[in-house]
């Protein structure tokens, strides 16, 4: 019998672009260019800044362009940067029954090499569909629920087996070598999640380590280098390794390339932890509807899904940095109630430490709600990221709402406009007007583009 990475390497070898959905194939399209804007924006930020630093004095190669800059790096070095910069902010995509950030993983890496060897448009979208495809089912069939019980950061760990997959399509790795990659990549899984007590940087580079890792493998494959075919499943695999639990293995091949994994990917809307976004959307939906200014506020009580109370820290925990605050669902709803959003904007130095916001935060309480909990459970073929919300005022009026599916879940996409909104509000004020709105026509028509690099020099800065 094959092993998942031969299975895995023997559709991802044979996918074909004219052979996908429209609406697969208009996903990525819309996933790329989500990893181009927060990563583009994320290039600001201080994670991505050391990480230049970092790459500058370990490498003089000027091989592919740092997003949201006028520098250079290696293509390893690329991986790894514009990766930590997509992640700079959490406002990247995830994949909510895996819990990856795939596309910060997946893009970084892709558009780095593919710029080098000037890949067509077409050529991104079979490699990103297939490396995703496979990521993805890795990422579900490795439970994230005991992931994060064990301490580690899904992202961190399945994220290299998709960067050295797409890495290897790209170079055109014969399919033995191809499963030597991820063979190798299984080795290079990391990633802890204790930054959820300081709200320390190390979950930024998570995505980016993956990517330059994972293409690291895919290198040392093409030179000759052997990985064990079965290390997803065999005994001292990945899975036995990270989790123990095999109650999903049905779930990696079943229905490959019938059904598209992709499908269920989250685009956030708001800069935060996704499973919080039905909260987040409650509460601005409760503020509108009834006119409730946030002073007259008495409580607040939320119910959450029990995967997503894993990230959520205690209400009453002062956020002490950005990343500790979007983890804090408590200071995201407290900081709606007044801005009516949760943006970068809402991160500033200042709204932590605004006294509106902290005091309202006190009065909010968040607890798993089994119902909630049960939709996902029972609801196998789609993603559903849910929210309960009942505000109660200082007079005694009470409202209560309650969203299913979350902004962009699949129950509930985004439209066009508001990811393009998205997009352009983030890599504006970087790369400027005219160039922003020139990636997004080009990703649109990404069919037809002859040569990837041609899209990229666009993500550099004026």
């Amino acid at each position: 019998m094959k092993s998942l990475t031969e299975q895995y390497v023997e559709f991802a070898t044979q996918l074909k672009m004219e052979d996908l959905p429209s609406n697969v194939r208009e996903r990525v399209c819309e996933l790329i260019l989500d990893s181009l804007g927060v990563g583009i924006a994320g290039a600001a930020s201080q994670p991505a800044k050391i990480a230049r630093k970092c790459m500058e004095a370990q490498t003089s190669f000027k091989e592919a362009i740092l997003w949201g800059t006028r520098e250079k790096s290696s293509i390893y070095g690329a991986a790894f940067i514009n990766g930590t910069s997509c992640h700079a902010y959490d406002y990247d995509d995830t994949h909510n029954w895996a819990e990856i950030h795939i596309s910060s993983i997946l893009v970084p890496c892709l558009l780095a090499l593919g710029e080098k060897v000037k890949i067509s448009g077409p050529k991104i979208i079979e490699v990103y569909t297939a490396s995703y495809e496979m990521m993805a089912r890795i990422g579900v069939i490795g439970n994230a629920t005991i992931l994060y019980g064990k301490g580690f950061h899904p992202s961190g760990i399945w994220g290299p087996f998709g960067s050295a997959l797409a890495t290897g399509l790209i170079m055109g790795l014969d399919k033995l070598k191809l499963v030597n990659a991820l063979g190798i990549a299984g080795s290079f899984s990391s990633g802890l999640l204790e930054f959820q007590y300081d709200g320390s940087m190390t979950k930024r580079f998570h995505p980016g380590l993956a990517s330059w890792h994972g293409m690291t493998a895919a290198f040392l494959a093409k030179d000759g280098f052997t990985g064990p075919a079965t290390i997803i499943e065999g005994k001292k695999g990945c899975i036995n390794a990270f989790t123990g639990d095999f109650g999903k293995m049905d779930l990696a091949i079943t229905g490959l390339g019938e059904y598209y994994e992709i499908l269920e990917t989250h685009v956030k809307m708001y800069a935060c932890v996704s499973g919080f976004s039905a909260s987040i959307e409650c509460l601005i939906t409760i503020m509108n509807s009834n006119q409730i200014d946030p002073d007259q506020i008495e409580a607040i009580d939320v119910g959450l899904r029990e995967l997503t109370m894993m990230w959520t820290r205690p209400p009453e925990e002062k956020p002490q940095n950005i990343l500790s605050a979007q983890m804090n669902l408590a200071y995201c709803l407290a900081v709606a109630a007044y801005d009516k959003d949760v943006k970068l904007d809402q991160f500033s130095d200042e709204r932590l430490k605004d006294h509106n916001i902290l005091a309202l935060m006190n009065r909010i309480k968040i607890s798993a709600d089994q119902e909630l909990t049960a939709l996902n459970i029972n609801k196998k073929d789609t993603v559903i990221l849910p929210g309960r919300v009942v505000v109660k005022t200082k007079d005694g009026r009470i409202f209560k709402h309650q969203l299913i599916y979350a902004k962009d879940s699949r129950g509930n996409r985004a439209s066009r406009e508001e990811l393009q909104e998205k997009f352009t509000a983030l890599s504006r004020p970087y790369i400027g007007d005219a160039r922003s709105k020139e990636i997004i026509r080009m990703i649109y028509e990404l069919e037809k583009l002859d040569d990837v690099s041609k899209l990229v020099r666009l993500c550099q800065s004026n």
